[in-house]
């Protein structure tokens, strides 16, 4: 009876599936089931409205922007983190110019270790080939593949879990063609359905089409699976305001049409962060130049206005 009990509490707060055609759709969702169905817990000692095992699908991916307006979500620190992640990085530095939480989350050198999901995925190790290019070559010798994985967690993941403030919260990312199109799963073992998901979903989705115009196809759905989806207790009052004002569907954002952008954004990006020079509006044709001129409309709206 008491093994009965807990299992009855445990399907309480677990097995969810939701489906939307914008992130803006997902998160209201999310939201709503949240207040409405979650357990109480108290990991670290916070308290923490939680799911277990929640699968989301985005059938458009390009709806990748939240736009929710009590939301306050920052497209330059989502545009921010996923240049920090094309280029590599692991200096806390860069990233803590958009959000100084980041700090929190630094080893002693000021080095992320856990989050780099780009430095594990593009850079080489010991002159190899790095996993992107390991999956693009899978992907391309056979279509068909359950093998294209990128992985997110080492050897040290048990001993980071203990000793280090910043463990990853994706483990991998996983694309599949199927039907001419190219599908990602993304796993993860904890996400913040307030700091975390918008941000998370903004940057693997933009991986996705990257992967989708590496290999020339078609992009299809993002699949987003959570072992632990949940929000600190104190964000409560702050969710609710957000689901009491009205919304629609996220913009789509233009197609990236090739890659070549992607050096022009970086640039944009490093402009934009050191304040060296003004960014240039340039036609958004493509989703490189949409980001450059989102960041510009940013700078000129500082510059108008004097502060952040």
């Amino acid at each position: 009876m008491r093994q009965l009990r807990t299992l009855k509490m445990s399907n309480l707060c677990g097995s969810r599936s939701f489906r939307a055609d914008s992130v803006n759709e997902i998160q209201v969702k999310l939201f709503r089931e949240l207040l409405a169905n979650s357990c109480t817990v108290s990991p670290r000692g916070l308290p923490t409205q939680e799911l277990m095992f929640v699968g989301i699908e985005l059938t458009n991916p390009r709806r990748r922007m939240t736009t929710l307006s009590a939301r306050r979500w920052s497209p330059k620190l989502a545009i921010g983190e996923l240049c920090w992640n094309l280029r590599g990085e692991r200096s806390v530095d860069q990233l803590a110019f958009y959000a100084p939480r980041w700090l929190e989350f630094a080893d002693s050198d000021r080095v992320i270790r856990g989050s780099c999901y780009g430095n594990k995925i593009f850079k080489r190790k010991n002159g190899n080939p790095s996993q992107w290019d390991n999956i693009s070559d899978i992907l391309r010798s056979d279509p068909d593949s359950r093998r294209a994985v990128l992985s997110f967690h080492g050897d040290d993941f048990s001993s980071r879990a203990i000793h280090s403030g910043d463990v990853a919260c994706i483990t991998s990312m996983q694309f599949f063609i199927r039907n001419g199109r190219l599908d990602a799963i993304v796993s993860m073992r904890s996400n913040d359905v307030y700091w975390g998901l918008p941000y998370d979903i903004f940057i693997m989705t933009s991986l996705q089409e990257m992967m989708a115009e590496t290999l020339e196809i078609e992009l299809g759905s993002y699949f987003h699976q959570c072992g632990s989806l949940h929000f600190y207790s104190d964000k409560r009052e702050k969710i609710s305001r957000i689901l009491r004002e009205p919304w629609g569907p996220s913009p789509e954002m233009k197609p990236m049409q090739g890659l070549k952008g992607r050096e022009r954004l970086i640039a944009c990006e490093k402009n934009f962060r050191r304040g060296s020079k003004l960014i240039e509006q340039i036609p958004s044709s493509d989703f490189w130049s949409e980001c450059c001129n989102a960041l510009f409309e940013h700078q000129a709206h500082v510059i108008k206005n004097g502060a952040e």
